[in-house]
């Protein structure tokens, strides 16, 4: 009985796992290239130097 129902809508059945498979792959695209962007983003800020320089008078100067 099962087995008859499934034989008899296998196009339709298959047109759903199809469609259900190419949605899944859209997705992991979409999130891939999500990480790829926030990875290229990590990496340039983690290569950019970090100077930072301050004038500090010496104690014995002042005054």
């Amino acid at each position: 009985m099962i087995l008859e129902f499934l034989n008899q809508n296998i196009g339709a059945f298959s047109v759903l796992f199809s469609g259900l498979l190419a949605l899944a792959t859209v997705v992991f695209v979409v999130l891939t290239w999500k990480l790829v962007s926030e990875t290229k983003k990590m990496r340039k800020v983690q290569t950019e130097p970090k100077i930072c320089v301050f004038i500090q008078p010496r104690e014995e100067y002042i005054g």
